[in-house]
């Protein structure tokens, strides 16, 4: 390495600087100049991130009841430098043990920052789970996001304990039903 204000037209170096970079853009600007005060500049952009993509699902909504077993997911997904991969996996029961393999799991429709995907649920409760990794290799694969929601595709059965009042006839006011009502979900 020759050192400047030697004569040397060559100068080879390497950045020895500390330089700290912050969460997201970082613009940097390089400059030289000769003997004669000409100037050579250099713009370099760094992109740091050491966070993992962040994923909001929309629809189902958290906990909700569905009456269908075929649903339309959406979402979003934050990420500064770009995602490489997300994906889910629908499980039957509530959330537990994560899913083998999150990188697998079937790939999202993605659109700018928007999430969709057409799933196929269980009656009763069900855990949409969301993987996600960005292009530096940010990921959520050692807790991937969990969504819980809820399908009843049956209709409640009512039943009254006395058939006898089903065509009743009475001048009486006090008339007193008993009965059950049942459903595979919450009524």
């Amino acid at each position: 390495n020759d050192l400047p204000g030697s004569d040397a037209k060559t100068w080879n170096f390497s950045a020895g600087y500390n330089i700290t970079l912050v969460e997201g853009r970082n613009d940097y600007e390089f400059i030289v100049t000769d003997k004669v005060l000409k100037t050579a500049t250099l713009k370099r952009t760094f992109l740091y991130d050491n966070k993992e993509p962040v994923v909001t699902i929309i629809s189902p909504a958290l906990n909700s009841w569905n009456g269908v077993k075929s649903l339309d997911v959406s979402g979003n997904v934050t990420e500064d430098t770009g995602i490489s991969k997300i994906g889910y996996k629908v499980v039957e029961g509530s959330s537990g043990m994560v899913p083998s393999d999150p990188p697998s799991w079937t790939p999202f429709t993605v659109n700018g920052n928007s999430i969709s995907a057409s799933i196929t649920a269980s009656e009763g409760v069900n855990t949409l789970w969301i993987y996600a990794q960005d292009s530096i290799g940010n990921s959520n694969s050692s807790s991937p996001l969990s969504h819980e929601f809820k399908v009843d595709t049956e209709a409640p059965v009512l039943t009254v304990d006395n058939e006898a009042i089903i065509n009743l006839k009475t001048s009486d006011t006090g008339i007193v039903f008993s009965g059950t009502a049942t459903d595979s979900a919450q009524l």
